[in-house]
């Protein structure tokens, strides 16, 4: 198609900075971290299958 043409500014480039909060951990959590987090221990398959199945 002959119509099509590049943008004007397509060869522009603009220089960027690292984004500050790439290193910051994430803090928020959910229901099921919470509970695996409280007790802070290996879980054994049967209580991982208890908590997948909670809300079933």
């Amino acid at each position: 198609y002959s119509g099509v043409r590049p943008a004007f500014d397509a060869q522009k480039a603009v220089a960027t900075s690292e984004f500050d909060d790439a290193r910051r951990p994430f803090l928020v959590q959910g229901k099921s971290q919470k509970s695996l987090s409280a007790k802070d221990e290996p879980l054994t398959l049967e209580q991982v299958r208890e908590l997948l199945n909670k809300n079933k």
